[in-house]
């Protein structure tokens, strides 16, 4: 069984991670259970508590971060908790360390890139998300200028599915506005 908790940041991840369980996956959730401000180190260490007693074989953890999960998940004696943002630090952290739980951060995206022009590379950047996750391929090259010409502090990424154009827009900048059609690719 996997224990699962998360705190009002990590809230709608929670929820949409338990709906990908499909039933196939047994757990238990540990809250919180709204978007209401809550102490996270208290979920953590009901989530950790039953990880290290037994209750549980694993334990996810999720918050903005994945960060103050992680701390607070790591002073229950037995566990070894990892804050991961990708599959191969997830699937690493528990072959070469033994992890038994991992915390997860709600508000960051995973940009990855490769091609034979820019080569390869990864940036996880902090951002705030609404709806359902995409896989989405771009042109490396025309994120990179995005990046290279930004110069405000915060920008909104907006598109409706992983077929449609994303839209790039600064805050402090109203005047900036970046369309990048996406790649099809088969995932």
């Amino acid at each position: 069984m996997i224990a699962i908790g998360a705190d009002h940041g990590g809230y709608l991840l929670k929820e949409e991670l338990i709906k990908s369980f499909d039933g196939d996956i047994e757990f238990k959730d540990f809250g919180t259970f709204s978007t209401e401000s809550v102490n996270y180190p208290e979920i953590a260490f009901k989530v950790a508590e039953s990880v290290a007693n037994g209750e549980c074989e694993y334990g996810i953890l999720i918050c903005r971060s994945g960060i103050g999960m992680d701390i607070a998940a790591n002073k229950v004696k037995g566990i070894r908790c990892a804050n991961v943002s990708n599959l191969k630090a997830a699937r690493l952290c528990k072959e070469h360390n033994n992890a038994n739980m991992i915390a997860l951060a709600a508000d960051e995206i995973t940009i990855t890139s490769s091609s034979p022009d820019v080569g390869t590379g990864l940036e996880v950047v902090s951002c705030q998300t609404v709806g359902d996750q995409l896989n989405v391929a771009f042109n490396a090259k025309y994120i990179l200028d995005i990046l290279k010409n930004l110069e405000a502090e915060e920008a909104v990424l907006s598109m409706n599915t992983s077929l449609s154009p994303v839209c790039v827009t600064c805050v402090d900048e109203p005047d900036y506005t970046y369309i990048v059609t996406p790649v099809r690719v088969v995932f």
